[in-house]
């Protein structure tokens, strides 16, 4: 069965349970974030799931829905997996720049009922299914009566090839032949003048020609072609130091992994980088460099939230010099005992290290403990993670679960 997910504002809700309604008397299975979650699940990875188990993706449009961040986060995701996308212009509103290739279906007010076997249709109904049948715009979408292309008789086509060729004769063939048959003209002679000389007298100036210059031809510069796209420089810093060999990218769309557009560079030995032919938009700009521990994802600057800035066509954005936090200390698993209740955690000395903070970091919770030890941890996942105290910020992480 026809999965449709259905991405939407909650201020238009009454609207979404009409539709769905009506779905579901169509034989299809429609999702929305009030149908499929239930108490104690996880919101952003049920809703990433039902988007990849659904075969069409519904989009309602109205001035709430264009101003929900979630719907455009859900949007976006469905256009990566090229899910069947299908617009539904609820209320009037100014279309966003992620919608300008694709048509809506207008279904304002009486558009609705008017409009809803383009609906069915457009997510792959036909009319011999009998989700079809049940509805009552079946009728509107029984395919068209084949129309039966006319043919001459053998006898007519003759006809008028003949008529053809009387008129082709009429109109070139007489002409030639009344020619042909007309008598030759007798020739009169007649006798060539004999030209009588002249002679020039020799007192008799001679002009000479004027030399006209020709004109200069004019050279028409071609029109400077207006850049479509924009370039960001800046540099990456670590303890108030160039950082060289990190990789720099620009992504729309971050939650740690990039799930939408994207460029990327590296430094170089001073700490700069450059990258251009970048598409103008928002863009988070993430780092990740050699010998990181955490190989699994990019990393922000020191309050690990990847800096946001504008991206325009024809302009180059500095950056500027961003210090990052590295995260190459190394972290042990911890040692349980009591029953895995009593965990003790342990890490590799960092070169010039004095001391230490460790803190423990639950996804429900966060538990600042300036301890190496913790007792009664209830079941769960969990991530420890171990900073150098000093003037560089320097950060060891590590995951674990207690059962």
């Amino acid at each position: 069965m026809t999965q449709v997910f259905i991405s939407y504002s909650r201020k238009d809700l009454a609207f979404v349970e009409h539709l769905v309604e009506d779905l579901k008397a169509a034989g299809l299975e429609a999702w929305y974030d009030l149908s499929g979650l239930d108490g104690g699940t996880r919101w952003g990875r049920e809703i990433q799931s039902a988007i990849e188990a659904s075969q069409c993706f519904v989009v309602v449009l109205s001035p709430n829905s264009v101003e929900s961040e979630w719907v455009e986060k859900e949007f976006m995701y469905a256009n990566s997996l090229k899910k069947r996308i299908i617009p539904l212009l609820y209320q009037p509103c100014k279309t966003p720049m992620w919608f300008i290739n694709l048509h809506f279906i207008d279904v304002q007010g009486d558009n609705y009922d008017r409009n809803f076997w383009v609906i069915l249709k457009a997510m792959g109904v036909r009319a011999g299914d009998e989700a079809a049948k049940r509805t009552p715009v079946a009728a509107a979408l029984s395919p068209l009566p084949i129309q039966r292309k006319a043919r001459l008789h053998p006898a007519w086509i003759i006809a008028l090839v003949g008529v053809i060729a009387m008129l082709a004769f009429a109109v070139w063939g007489m002409p030639a032949l009344a020619a042909r048959l007309a008598p030759m003209p007798t020739p009169t002679p007649t006798s060539t003048p004999t030209t009588a000389y002249t002679p020039i007298p020799t007192d008799t100036p001679i002009s000479t020609p004027t030399i006209t210059p020709s004109p200069t031809s004019t050279v028409i510069a071609s029109p400077t072609p207006t850049p479509t796209t924009g370039s960001v420089t800046g540099s990456i810093m670590w303890a108030d130091k160039p950082f060289g060999d990190v990789q720099v990218m620009l992504c729309s769309d971050w939650l740690y992994t990039c799930n939408g557009e994207k460029f990327t560079g590296v430094t170089q030995s001073d700490g700069s980088f450059s990258m251009g032919g970048v598409t103008p938009g928002e863009y988070y700009l993430i780092t990740k460099y050699p010998g990181q521990n955490d190989e699994t994802r990019y990393v922000g600057p020191r309050d690990d939230h990847p800096p946001t800035f504008s991206v325009s066509a024809g302009v180059t954005v500095d950056a500027g010099p961003i210090s990052i936090c590295k995260k190459d200390l190394f972290v042990y698993a911890p040692a349980s005992a009591n029953g895995a209740r009593y965990m003790k955690f342990s890490w590799k000395p960092y070169p010039g290290a004095t001391d230490y903070h460790l803190q423990l970091v639950g996804y429900d919770a966060w538990d600042t403990k300036g301890i190496n030890s913790y007792k009664d941890l209830q079941p769960g996942s969990y991530q420890v993670i171990v900073s150098v105290i000093g003037p560089a910020c320097t950060q060891g992480i590590i995951n674990f679960t207690v059962p």
